[in-house]
């Protein structure tokens, strides 16, 4: 069978080439045909550039996303951008070493567009954190309760924009918005705005105390992958 189909590819004017993929542990690899497998040619540096960024980024993001520095969201930033990742990407995309899932956790609650508004809230550009904030908010359903938060913050940066100080802009708010959830918005502003994203730490082996165990199919997959491994090998 694997012969018949490296003849086909042969006659049809393609090379074969072979790749050793054992990240997963399994004795896998992967059959490179070029002009056929999804392979994109560099002819130019900067493909390969702009790739170690995007890498650099997922890395800050997912280590060190609470305690960024002002070099590290600008350089989030400019990938984020210049990419032109969709504003309803959630941030757990950019995870490398754990994979989440449900709709509970803040990794994958939060959107690229909340994020890229955190980060512009972070460098205190409130004119760039309302402009990406409404983008966020146009996803939202108007109708939950649980998005009263993000339009009442979305107003209060729209506000602040027009220079009118706080006394002026809490007492409108009140007018639209129960007076609690105004008082937890400008406490959030003052605050730092990463604070709400958990460190990533993935226990190895997995451990049912962690944090990230009710959300984490990384461990699932890792339990296929040895089962498979030991049928392979015995």
């Amino acid at each position: 069978m694997l012969d018949s189909l490296l003849s086909l590819v042969n006659q049809m004017g393609y090379d074969v080439y072979i790749y050793n993929s054992t990240k997963t542990a399994l004795p896998a690899y992967h059959i490179i045909i070029p002009g056929l497998s999804e392979l994109l040619p560099v002819t130019d540096s900067t493909i390969i550039q702009n790739a170690i960024e995007f890498e650099k980024s997922c890395i800050i993001i997912e280590e060190k996303a609470t305690c960024l520095t002002v070099k590290d969201v600008d350089s989030i930033l400019k990938v984020l951008i210049e990419k032109h990742i969709s504003p309803e990407t959630p941030l757990s995309f950019f995870l490398r070493n754990i994979r989440l899932s449900g709709d509970e956790h803040p990794y994958t609650m939060v959107s690229v567009s909340l994020f890229i508004c955190m980060l512009y809230l972070f460098k205190k550009d409130i004119i760039q954190a309302e402009k990406w904030m409404h983008t966020y908010c146009q996803a939202l359903d108007k109708e939950d309760e649980n998005s009263c938060y993000y339009f009442c913050y979305e107003l209060m940066l729209h506000l602040k924009n027009q220079n009118s100080d706080d006394a002026t802009i809490y007492n409108y708010l009140r007018n639209f918005f129960d007076e609690n959830l105004v008082q937890m918005v400008f406490e959030d502003f003052r605050g730092n705005p990463f604070e709400a994203l958990p460190t990533m730490h993935c226990q190895e082996p997995c451990d049912e105390n962690c944090e990230l165990y009710s959300y984490c199919i990384t461990r699932t997959e890792k339990e296929i992958y040895r089962n498979i491994r030991s049928k392979v090998l015995t």
